[in-house]
């Protein structure tokens, strides 16, 4: 009984209008928040509870052409649907946040639909939950956007942990996980992102917040190891210090760390194009 007033607790807590962006953190550093086009500031709205009887799985469905990025600090939660590719005019986006304290059934909270139209590096903001402090100790919560184009759906995920970790057996399951980030210049002067973590064999969309890297601009490298050629990706500006919601998505599942991008030497290495 406390688990679903805990729930109702949150489901009333819920905004239905979009959310408040993160502070800005240390004086020479972006704010945590999407630096691409907003493409709406509509409202997600007629929220209810579904009790669910199944646990937490990644997508069924095909993946969608964006990422979830979930960033949960100090008990407020900040997400965000970003494009990684067109999706067209008519396009339906519905919003399902799931609740999994391991013990009783999942808690699904579903939104009616939203529709917008994309291009790459444009989102919208998710609804946010508050008073996660009123949560169970241990808790995953799953956001999940479905976009439907016609008689077609794909999907995309995100998830957050609160109170409670993975351990060595569960990192198969919930991959990709991203465990650090490097940088390094390459032989011809390409600023490389190295991402290390546990990754699938499917192929990876990496987002960082509003910048897009092309598909050639993202190598797989091994089964721990995503690189990314940022002399690649339009928007960056790679001159300054900055910290982006770094998001790796494969399968239509996607995990978010903040990466700090720390500039090096003028005329070492090759800026960004232009947006």
């Amino acid at each position: 009984m406390k688990h679903v007033r805990t729930v109702l607790m949150i489901a009333v807590s819920i905004s239905t209008t979009f959310a408040q962006q993160p502070s800005k953190r240390g004086h020479a550093a972006t704010p945590w928040q999407p630096m691409g086009k907003q493409v709406g500031g509509g409202q997600f709205s007629g929220r209810k509870l579904v009790k669910k009887h199944a646990t937490v799985t990644r997508a069924a469905t095909a993946p969608a052409a964006g990422v979830v990025q979930v960033h949960y600090e100090e008990g407020k939660v900040f997400a965000f649907f970003v494009a990684t590719g067109q999706i067209p005019e008519g396009s339906q986006e519905a919003v399902t946040i799931t609740l999994d304290n391991g013990v009783d059934d999942p808690t699904a909270i579903q939104f009616d639909p939203v529709s917008y139209s994309f291009n790459p590096g444009e989102y919208i903001t998710l609804p946010s939950l508050d008073n996660m402090v009123d949560l169970q100790p241990s808790m995953l919560v799953t956001y999940a956007v479905d976009v439907v184009t016609g008689r077609n759906t794909t999907e995309a995920q995100g998830y957050f942990l609160v109170g409670t970790s993975l351990g060595f057996s569960d990192l198969s399951n919930f991959a990709p996980v991203i465990t650090g980030t490097s940088q390094k210049i390459a032989a011809n002067k390409d600023m490389i992102l190295v991402i290390n973590g546990v990754f699938t064999t499917d192929a990876p969309l990496v987002v960082l917040e509003g910048s897009v890297p092309p598909a050639s601009a993202i190598t797989r490298v091994s089964g721990s190891e995503i690189d990314v050629n940022l002399s690649q990706t339009a928007g960056l500006d790679l001159s300054g210090l900055n910290e982006y919601l770094l998001t790796v998505s494969q399968g239509g599942f996607g995990d978010t760390v903040v990466y700090r991008y720390v500039p090096q030497a003028a005329n070492t290495f090759n800026p960004a194009p232009a947006q």
